[in-house]
């Protein structure tokens, strides 16, 4: 079973027996006795990766359901139960019939509605699974419970996210009865089980130079005006007057455009990345539906041989661009020092997008070192090519000022000042209108571009520092804990010949959460948003304070919720403070991560801040806002689509409008 222990422990390699061979054991049916049917809800903490609701509401698709009666004895096996109520069920969504827009299991004849026991005090205890499609074949029983049969893939594009269903603590839904759902509704929170990790890799500064650009030959230069047509004629006297006509100000463009070549050195060294290697992720998994751990999937494993592990193989061709060799002198060198970046200080993502991660089944730290240790050992062959090159462009600056001059109007005709303090209506010379430099109304604007650069004379290449051309090999281990649930960023640091992995662990729920939602809720006056008096930045939905204190307000109408709750969703990165950044303790003197008060007429205003002010890694939770009502049933204060609880909109990478339901509040690593 893999334990919730601190990431930066050294990482074993964790050998159980799954008994996945074991024989299935079922006990008799269960003849239910009440008269209240269990029913399913999934209104809060669904997760996604590439798994979405929607994605399990299709109609070929679910989740499924064991369920255990145990009379008054608390449940641990399976043996245990005196009947069995769902056995692998199938749950799906309804889109149709008595239990429409619901998670209906009563699917036909021969799987017929249930009922929680007549006696309140007798129990039933709840497992679940998704997604269905994916998983239902490799669903069994043994006598530690329910399991799921997981295999890996190293087809990226091919990897499966299996979910878990949990209370909201995070356990199964163990020993329940009536008393703890009085309305008979089982909600199943679904969480991931697999770890999911995503690379990012940089570099120490191998000192890229470029040369300031100096001028070649003589620059051209071009003037125009803007039309007859084009005058902007103002009513804004001058102060004088000629003939006692009234003088007012006349304005024209005019246009400078200077083309000039220039030569510039380009010297430097660039990292180039040739392949990684990924070796010792395990390759085959359980996934015990019965975790005893809050939060914490409870995976075994056989893994012990070679043939127990996997290995992920990643070329130029999987690589990003911006850090792969791209094995053609000529293409490096046409790119140096613009389209191509190689691997410098500022990480970057090693694998594209879609699939820029990896599913893996969690695994404990292995005290052994070397070729004895079965940690993750990640391999990276690279190069170090140094470059000196004389370019030569074109740059073509254009400015863009105005000019005026006094005119009267007689008649239909418009009359101009020339230089000889005559006045007529020929805009044909160009010399008598003065430059307008300080005008506010008309200022002077400037901007260039470059062409494309040509290479004089031939490229120097510089292998000094690449171990005279052949490159180097750097390898490191994962020598941390890969706990399931959570989604990790693991940094390759190439410094000189030796490879840093740094692990940063990261919920997997703060930035993949949708819901389904309850309409019938409070509307909202005040939406939630952010003091920005007390931000550093924020960027889409997330929201950076750095070591500062975060201030939020927002305001609710009256409805059938009577108390509002801030959570900051989490592993207990920040809490909540009062208006003086002293942090807010509870009954056992722990920081809270939640506050609730009645739902009025005054604004509501909450303060956090990260509990690790001087961190090395990522600081982030999730500000979430709930309702609850007198029997203190919660929902998210997340309505339908057409009525958000929105704070703000932003655009994203692809141009799309994002509202924002509930903020990322983010501390960065110091």
């Amino acid at each position: 079973m893999i334990k919730k222990t601190n990431i930066l422990v050294v990482l074993s390699l964790f050998v159980a027996f799954a008994g996945c061979t074991k024989p299935e054991r079922f006990p008799q049916t269960y003849e239910g006795s009440g008269n209240q049917q269990i029913r399913f809800s999934a209104e809060a903490h669904w997760t996604k990766a590439d798994v979405t609701l929607n994605d399990l509401k299709a109609d070929d698709n679910g989740w499924g359901v064991f369920a255990y009666y145990t009379g008054t004895d608390d449940y641990s096996k399976p043996e245990d139960a005196q009947g069995v109520i769902f056995n692998k069920r199938r749950v799906k969504w309804a889109t149709s019939g008595e239990n429409m827009n619901s998670w209906d299991y009563s699917i036909d004849a021969a799987h017929k509605k249930e009922y929680w026991p007549m006696d309140p005090a007798e129990k039933v205890t709840f497992f679940a699974f998704a997604p269905w499609k994916e998983f239902n074949s490799a669903v069994s029983v043994d006598n530690e419970g329910p399991y799921v049969t997981y295999t890996a893939s190293t087809n990226l594009a091919q990897q499966k996210d299996l979910l878990w269903g949990t209370n909201t603590s995070g356990l199964p839904h163990r020993n329940v009865n009536m008393a703890t759902y009085p309305d008979s509704i089982v909600d199943m929170h679904f969480r991931h089980a697999p770890a999911k990790i995503h690379f990012t890799i940089n570099g120490a500064s191998l000192d890229d130079e470029t040369a300031a650009p100096t001028p070649q030959g003589n620059a051209t230069t071009n003037t125009t005006y803007s039309s007859n047509n084009d005058i902007n004629k103002t009513q804004e006297a001058t102060g004088s007057t000629y003939n006692y006509y009234t003088l007012y100000w006349a304005y024209r463009v005019k246009t400078v455009t200077t083309t000039q070549t220039y030569r510039q050195l380009i010297s430097g060294f660039k990292i180039l990345i040739n392949s990684v290697e990924m070796k010792n992720f395990i390759k085959d998994g359980v996934l015990h539906l019965n975790n005893p751990d809050s939060y914490v999937p409870y995976w075994t494993n056989e893994a012990s041989q070679a043939e127990d592990f996997l290995t992920y193989n990643f070329t130029a061709s999987d690589i990003v661009t911006a850090v792969a060799n791209p094995g053609n002198q000529t293409t490096l060198s046409n790119g140096w020092g613009t389209t191509y970046l190689g691997v410098n200080s500022d990480p970057k993502e090693l694998l594209p997008a879609p699939n820029n991660y990896i599913y893996m089944i969690p695994k404990e730290a292995d005290d052994l070192v070397g070729d004895e240790s079965n940690n993750i050992k990640i391999s990276v062959r690279y190069h170090v090519i140094g470059l000196t090159k004389t370019v030569q462009f074109t740059r073509t600056t254009t400015t863009v000022s105005y000019q005026r001059v006094p005119y009267y109007r007689s008649g239909n005709s418009y009359y101009y000042k020339r230089t000889n303090g005559n006045y007529t209506t020929d805009l044909t010379r160009t010399l008598d209108w003065a430059d307008v430099n300080n005008n506010a109304n008309y200022p002077v604007n400037t901007s260039y571009t470059d062409g494309t650069s040509t290479n004089v004379g031939n490229p120097e290449w510089n292998y000094s520092q690449d171990n005279d051309g052949d490159g180097f090999l750097a390898v490191g281990p994962i020598a941390s804990d890969i706990l399931g649930g959570r989604d990790y960023t693991i940094n390759l640091y190439l410094d000189g010949r030796e490879l840093k992995l740094q692990v940063i662990p990261q919920p997997w729920d703060l930035q993949e959460t949708t819901y389904d939602y309850n309409s019938f809720i409070n509307p909202v006056q005040q939406s939630l948003t952010y003091d920005s008096d007390f931000v550093y930045e924020v960027i889409g939905s997330n929201v950076y304070i750095n070591n500062r204190m975060g201030k939020f307000y927002f305001k609710l109408g009256s409805g059938m919720y009577l108390y509002w709750q801030a959570s900051l969703i989490g592993d207990d990165a920040f809490a909540f403070t009062d208006e003086n950044g002293e942090y807010l303790l509870d009954d056992n003197g722990d920081y809270r991560t939640t506050v609730r008060g009645d739902i009025g007429e005054n604004m509501n205003y909450i303060y956090v801040k990260a509990i690790n002010t001087s961190s090395h890694v990522t600081s982030k939770a999730k500000l979430r806002i709930y309702l609850f009502n007198s029997e203190n049933r919660a929902t998210v204060a997340l309505p339908q689509d057409n009525w958000p609880f929105v704070s703000s909109s932003y655009i994203n990478g692809q141009g799309q409008q994002v509202r924002v339901m509930e903020w990322n509040v983010v501390q960065t690593a110091n």
